[in-house]
């Protein structure tokens, strides 16, 4: 893996392939919520079974993305 391959905030660090796939979810009219250690996305009708694979790969990072605020840093 080289830099590339990452987005690089203040106290934050995400492998593009995560920050890819929020975009994409978001752009297929997807919503994610995470309460504490659980993520939730939906409508679950509109995930494909190759989401749900990658959901799972990259949960954590998606987590902490959503928990991450630009101006107090990762939460």
């Amino acid at each position: 893996m080289s830099a590339s391959d990452f987005v690089v905030l203040p106290g934050l660090v995400l492998p593009i392939a995560a920050v890819r796939l929020a975009l994409d979810l978001e752009e297929r009219g997807l919503h994610m919520h995470a309460d504490g250690e659980f993520l939730s996305v939906g409508p679950r009708e509109l995930l494909t079974d190759a989401d749900r694979v990658e959901l799972r790969r990259w949960k954590q990072h998606l987590l902490a993305m959503l928990a991450y605020d630009a101006d107090k840093g990762p939460q």
